[in-house]
């Protein structure tokens, strides 16, 4: 018997149907590649120098666990900033070092500030009495941009002058030209300007009953013949007569810009600073609460509006620009951190920005209104700064610029 096999038979492709074949190979590998690029995130440009950061701090700390605080004193959103504290906290621990609340043997407060150069990103270390503080250029990323009107201001600033002891209060002495009357804890000092100086003169010791305490606020009345400073328990005053006297301080008279009358008509909560401008051809009023609101009180004793995410140091202006008033607040660092200001308007019981974030290297202790035009409107204000760096307080004189 003859057994047959029958050998399959293959045919070759013909060229068309190759060329389909290779076409659709091409095309799902492009696809797929676009598919590969959309889904995985574009490297964060801020990792590396947070990365950097953390490694400074982990040198100087040689292991062990930390608390760790966190405050966003810049324009990134809140999402970007929780990214890069995850990314710091990472960072520390591929270094050794756990953050805990158990057995803490250092705390930290990372800072993100805002510099003309980009971002700033700033530890405070603190090991007992000891505080080091370690500074890294974090570079620039574009975030989106806070609602805001569109007026495009510029908020200016100039230093004025600088000093070892505390400045609490700035208050100019008639035109621009001088001179400047400035409070301390225990004394006025005069300074006159000389070219684009200003330099210190006669001083008047203050006859205070009470020690200066830790809380640097106080507040400095000029009247025709007086002079009042006023402190958190204790106001001063002084006269041509030579009447000087300093007597309790219990209803906290004079801390505020405003009349006492006219907070006491509201209803406001324990409050640090208040300020009055003009909101569409009315009268309006902003409280800043020590709860870290803002209160917008218009006729009525109620707040008509509150707003978050502001510091405790509020002030106004009447620039002409934009509606005509701005309000200039600072943002919401504590005293051991780099702070900013900015200048802001109300559109529909909102207070949004119309200017760029201005940086200083310190706190802002205080901001004062500073001089006033004809109608004694307040024309720029005073941002009174504890300097992180030098450790000195300056004054500089803050102004809004017109949009071109």
């Amino acid at each position: 018997m003859v057994l047959s096999t029958r050998v399959p038979v293959f045919n070759r492709p013909t060229r068309p149907a190759l060329s389909a074949f290779l076409r659709l190979i091409a095309c799902f590998l492009y696809f797929s590649f676009i598919y590969i690029c959309k889904a995985s995130p574009p490297a964060d440009p801020l990792e590396d120098p947070t990365r950097a950061l953390a490694r400074k701090v982990a040198t100087a700390l040689h292991g062990g666990v930390v608390s760790l605080d966190q405050q966003n004193l810049s324009s990134l959103d809140g999402t970007s900033f929780l990214s890069l504290t995850r990314v710091f906290q990472d960072e520390l621990k591929r270094r050794g070092i756990e953050v805990g609340q158990k057995g803490v043997s250092a705390k930290l407060v990372l800072t993100v500030s805002e510099a003309l150069t980009g971002y700033l990103g700033v530890v405070q270390i603190r090991q007992g009495e000891q505080i080091e503080n370690v500074v890294v250029s974090l570079g620039r990323v574009t975030v989106p941009e806070r609602e805001s009107t569109g007026r495009g201001l510029t908020l200016n600033k100039e230093l004025l002058f600088s000093a070892d002891t505390p400045i609490l209060d700035v208050v100019f002495h008639g035109s621009d030209r001088g001179p400047l009357e400035v409070l301390g804890n225990n004394r006025i000092t005069s300074y006159q300007r000389e070219g684009d100086r200003w330099l210190p003169g006669s001083s008047i010791g203050l006859p205070r009953n009470e020690p200066a305490g830790r809380e640097l606020i106080g507040r400095l009345g000029i009247g025709i013949d007086d002079m009042s400073a006023a402190f958190p328990g204790e106001i001063c005053n002084f006269s041509l007569s030579g009447k000087d006297s300093c007597h309790p301080n219990k209803r906290h008279i004079g801390l505020s810009e405003l009349p006492e009358e006219l907070l006491e008509s509201k209803k406001t909560p324990d409050w640090i600073s208040a300020t009055k401008f003009e909101y569409e051809g009315d009268s309006a009023m902003i409280v800043a609460g020590k709860d870290g609101l803002l209160r917008l009180f218009e006729e009525a004793p109620d707040p008509v509006a509150t707003f978050p995410d502001f510091g405790s140091e509020i002030t106004s202006l009447r620039s002409g620009c934009g509606s005509g008033w701005q309000v200039l607040a600072a943002g919401s660092a504590d005293w051991t951190a780099p702070d900013k200001v900015e200048a802001l308007e109300l559109h529909d019981e909102k207070l949004l920005p119309v200017s760029q974030s201005v940086p200083f290297a310190g706190p802002v202790l205080a901001l004062r209104i500073g001089q006033k035009n004809s109608q004694l409107q307040p024309v720029d204000a005073i941002a009174i700064v504890r300097n992180l760096q030098t450790g000195r307080y300056e004054a500089y004189r803050l102004t809004v610029i017109c949009a071109e």
